[in-house]
């Protein structure tokens, strides 16, 4: 409710006071339809056997966490380049991470340390250099699977083992560097993240059954009650 309806006492009308309480008791009423009524006809059970029984639905494909450096090549803009400047310029950003990872490498750091310190270079290196909206995120493209990606980069980012830079890459694009900070096998998503999707599903292909549960429920209560029932809630 807005703040001004508390300020001049509008929530304390007697008629509004009645629709607030008509209106908890519906939602209170469509919960318990959802959360115990309907519990009967769609169990846990019914949920698991649909999660076992349909296992590519729940299939996910393999995906690398990715970021690039690119410099393009290009005779628009605001910094137009031939072919041979973009190259020259990406071999330039090149030689200096690994000239920067060599330098952070006397100090014998562990090799999560390591990690850690490859990845900032990258960023930096990202965030002053590369000619696209990422490079502000130093050259995220978050989690991406087959088939997103320009079939060259896709190449050697996935040819890649996390945390160590790629050599140089031509797209039509322009000159990349890839760095891939993660990957994530093919796999099944797990049980927790989608049963409550399958229960609402399943419910739908139960919906008489529940809309008659329903009713047989508001028919006990219907002469003593102002309970609400909102059959869109039922789907």
């Amino acid at each position: 409710m807005h703040p001004e309806a508390f300020k001049t006492g509008f929530d304390k009308k007697p008629e509004v006071v009645a629709a607030i309480e008509s209106a908890r008791e519906s939602a209170l009423f469509d919960r318990y339809i959802r959360d115990v009524v309907a519990a009967g006809i769609v169990t846990e059970k019914d949920v698991k056997d649909y999660y076992a029984a349909h296992p590519d639905d729940f299939a996910t494909l393999e995906k690398v966490h990715v970021r690039h450096i690119v410099i393009a090549v290009t005779n628009v803009g605001p910094t137009p380049k031939t072919d041979g400047q973009a190259l020259e310029q990406i071999s330039k950003i090149a030689s200096d991470l690994r000239a920067a990872d060599i330098a952070s490498a006397m100090g014998k750091p562990d090799e999560a340390t390591m990690a850690k310190l490859r990845l900032a270079h990258f960023e930096d290196a990202a965030k002053k250099y590369s000619e696209d909206s990422s490079g502000e995120s130093g050259g995220d493209l978050g989690w991406m699977s087959k088939g997103q990606l320009d079939p060259a980069f896709e190449a050697a980012a996935w040819g890649l083992k996390p945390g160590v830079v790629s050599g140089i890459v031509h797209t039509k694009f322009g000159y990349h560097l890839i760095y891939v900070e993660g990957k994530e096998p093919a796999g099944i998503e797990p049980f927790d993240a989608v049963k409550s999707g399958i229960r609402e599903y399943l419910m739908t292909q139960k919906a008489t059954d529940v809309v008659q549960a329903v009713a047989r429920l508001t028919n006990e209560l219907k002469s003593n009650s102002r309970i609400s029932v909102f059959p869109e809630n039922i789907k």
